[in-house]
């Protein structure tokens, strides 16, 4: 499992892949995580606390797709410092994440899901 700050970016058409993601899931902590049949994307805004008795709180599932479906990842170019994560999807489209992790991160990512 990756975490991921949000997703910064969603490029595609309507109907897409990367379109059909959960626009209010993009303003929240996410974490991805990538099975042998799935890439799934869960809300972790209370993810990482626990509760008064010390207890994980569950992360929601927000979105899933099949691994099949995935192109590849790459580091996107967005600037001197920032370099997120772009996640294509083999529709043409693609989700651009802030990774937490950074580099290691995405070169893991790539690990598991190949380059775009």
């Amino acid at each position: 499992m990756e975490k991921r700050q949000q997703a910064s970016a969603v490029g595609g058409e309507a109907g897409s892949l990367a379109h059909d993601f959960p626009q209010a899931t993009q303003l929240r902590p996410l974490c991805l995580a990538v099975t042998d049949r799935r890439v799934l994307v869960f809300e972790t805004e209370d993810f990482w606390q626990t509760t008064g008795d010390k207890e994980p709180k569950l992360a929601e599932l927000t979105w899933q797709t099949p691994r099949a479906s995935v192109a590849g990842v790459e580091e996107a170019q967005r600037g001197l410092v920032s370099k997120p994560l772009r996640l294509h999807f083999t529709d043409g489209s693609w989700l651009g994440f802030e990774p937490v992790g950074g580099r290691d991160a995405i070169e893991r990512l790539a690990g598991e899901l190949g380059t775009a």
